[in-house]
C-alpha cells in the first residue's frame, strides 16, 4: 500500500491535516510504532492487487461512507505497514455545493448508529481478532473521526436526523465503542481541549453527560484582542479569552500588568454563544468577553488571571507589532 499526500482545491484551498506524515525523512508507516499516523482516504490510496487477492478482501457494498476507511484498514489490520510518496500530489475538489457525499452524510441515518456497528465496531473486531487487543492505530483511527460528531458545526445535527429511539441507540453504541479507547490516548489527539473533556466524560458516565471532567489549565488559554481603538491618551480594548482550555468564572478576576501597574479588566456584557454538545455546555462563555484601557507609550503588556487567590499569567502583547499590523492592512 502506497500513499500521496492530499491537496484540497476549489471551494478549499490548502493541503489535509494528515499531510504532516510526508515531512518526515521516513518513507514507511509500521501502524505498531506510529499509531498517531492513521489513513481514511481512497483517493491518492495505491494498493497491490495481488496483495489484496492474498487477503481477500472487498469493499463492504452496504456502506455508502466510510466503506474506503473500513477497506483500508482491514488490510492495514494484516500488513501493519504502508508506504509514503511525498513527491507527488493527489488533488481532492471541495465543491462550492457541498453535495459531496462526505458533506451530504450528516442527513442521512445511516451517518449514525450504522456507520458505529458498520465501521467503528467491525475495525474494534478485527484487531481484537487480529492481535486480541485494540490496538493505539484503531483507537486514534476511531478517535480522530468521532471528533467530527461532536463539533459545534455537527453535533446538534442529530436531533434533526434521528428520533428519540434512534438517538439513544446511537449514544449507547458510543458508549460502547469508547469503552475501549484509552483515556491517555484521547488526551493526546490533536483536538480542542474541551472535545477532550467531553469524549473521557462520555466514556465514563455515557449520556447525557451531567458532569464534566477538566483537564485544561488556565495557564493555557488564549487572549484574544477583537477590538482595538487608539484615543487621545490612550488605547481601548475589547478581549476575548477562547475558553478552549479552561472555563473562566465569575470569581476569576482578569487583569492587565505593565511595568508595576495592575489594571483590572471590566466584563463585557455582550452575550455569546455558549459552546454546548449534545445539550451539555461545555463551556460557559459568559465571563470571556473584557474592556481595557492602557495609557499611550505602554509598548508591552500582560494578561493576567486571578484564581484561587493567586495570579496566572497569560501571554504577552506587544502594543508596537499590533499597531503596525493595524496600519498595514489600512
Amino acid at each position: 500500500l502506497a500513499v500521496l499526500p492530499l491537496f484540497f482545491f476549489d471551494n478549499k484551498n490548502g493541503e489535509h491535516s494528515l499531510n504532516y506524515r510526508f515531512k518526515s525523512n521516513k518513507n514507511i508507516v509500521n501502524i505498531t510504532d506510529n499509531y498517531s499516523s492513521v489513513h481514511y482516504h481512497i483517493g491518492g490510496t495505491f494498493f497491490r492487487k495481488k496483495a489484496i487477492d492474498r487477503l481477500g478482501i472487498s469493499f463492504n457494498e452496504q456502506m455508502d461512507f466510510w466503506e474506503d476507511v473500513l477497506f483500508i484498514n482491514t488490510f492495514l489490520i494484516k500488513e501493519q505497514k504502508y508506504g509514503l510518496i511525498p513527491d507527488a500530489k493527489y488533488f481532492y475538489r471541495k465543491r462550492k455545493e457541498e453535495n459531496s457525499l462526505v458533506d451530504t452524510s450528516w442527513y442521512k441515518k445511516n451517518r449514525y448508529t450504522f456507520l458505529l456497528k458498520n465501521g467503528y465496531e467491525e475495525m474494534i473486531k478485527r484487531s481484537l481478532e487480529e492481535y486480541g487487543e485494540v490496538i493505539p492505530y484503531i483507537q486514534c483511527l476511531i478517535l480522530n473521526h468521532v471528533k467530527l460528531f461532536i463539533i459545534q458545526k455537527n453535533n446538534n445535527l442529530i436531533y434533526e436526523v434521528l428520533d428519540e429511539t434512534e438517538q439513544l441507540e446511537f449514544f449507547r453504541e458510543l458508549y460502547k465503542i469508547l469503552k475501549y479507547m484509552d483515556e491517555k490516548l484521547i488526551i493526546n489527539q490533536k483536538m480542542k481541549t474541551y472535545l477532550k473533556e467531553y469524549l473521557i466524560s462520555f466514556k465514563r458516565w455515557g449520556y447525557p453527560v451531567n458532569k464534566l471532567i477538566q483537564i485544561g489549565k488556565i495557564e493555557n488559554e488564549k487572549v484574544v484582542i477583537t477590538s482595538w481603538r487608539v484615543n487621545k491618551f490612550s488605547i481601548e480594548l475589547i478581549v476575548s479569552l477562547s475558553n478552549e482550555e479552561s472555563a473562566i468564572k465569575d470569581e476569576n478576576n482578569v487583569y492587565i500588568s505593565y511595568g508595576k501597574k495592575f489594571i483590572r479588566a471590566k466584563l463585557n456584557e455582550q452575550t455569546q454563544k455558549n459552546i454546548v454538545i449534545w445539550k451539555t455546555t461545555v463551556r460557559d462563555r459568559k465571563y470571556s468577553s473584557y474592556q481595557l484601557k492602557i495609557p499611550l507609550g505602554v509598548i508591552f503588556f500582560r494578561f493576567i488571571v486571578e484564581k484561587d487567590n493567586h495570579y496566572v499569567y497569560l501571554q504577552k502583547v506587544n502594543v508596537l507589532n499590533k499597531l503596525f499590523k493595524r496600519l498595514i492592512r489600512i
